[in-house]
């Protein structure tokens, strides 16, 4: 019982953070320091899951990328879910409850995206059934990668000037720069 003991109080000791080990270093008791822990950590309090829950309300794309704001709001909705978990059974109205919630999130994933995303969230509005969140986002991913790769064919498509000479004039006493630019063919 000594060697499991002390595999898992070194276990805690590596993944709390340094303010909290000095708390339990000269603790023996994996057990003791495991409740301990938990009597002063474990608690949910009401502010925590206001400030998620607000969090996930006010979030928007803003001038992050697809999907990076996707990976923020998916990682809030699981924080969300930890602390305060979705009651649930096997009777049928829990399916309904829990169809509701995912529409309400695929809402909240559409409300938070930038305007230039209008097409693609009408798309996902429109469709029957309505799609997971995991498949709107898939959609407007591609709707992104698409927007790229044509803003990348038109940049290649553009003209090429070259500077080919430089030639500099004198011109009463003042310099004067004259570039020759071919267009590449």
């Amino acid at each position: 019982m000594g060697k499991i003991n002390d595999i898992v109080l070194s276990w805690i000791m590596n993944v709390v953070s340094s303010e909290l080990l000095s708390g339990i270093v000269y603790k023996s008791s994996a057990h003791k320091v495991w409740t301990d822990l938990k009597d002063k950590y474990d608690k949910v309090d009401g502010s925590r899951i206001f400030y998620v829950h607000k969090e996930i309300s006010t979030l928007s794309q803003e001038i992050s990328s697809m999907s990076a704001y996707f990976a923020k709001l998916t990682d809030l909705w699981e924080e969300y879910d930890a602390l305060k978990p979705c009651p649930g059974c096997d009777c049928p109205e829990s399916k309904i409850y829990a169809e509701y919630f995912e529409y309400q999130r695929l809402l909240r994933f559409l409300m938070g995206l930038n305007e230039s995303y209008s097409q693609p969230r009408s798309q996902v509005l429109m469709m029957t059934p309505v799609p997971s969140v995991n498949k709107a986002y898939s959609m407007v991913i591609s709707e992104e990668n698409f927007k790229m790769s044509k803003k990348a064919s038109e940049y290649q498509q553009r003209p090429k000037v070259n500077l080919t000479a430089h030639e500099i004039q004198q011109t009463h006493g003042k310099q004067s720069a004259n570039a020759v630019i071919q267009e590449e063919q």
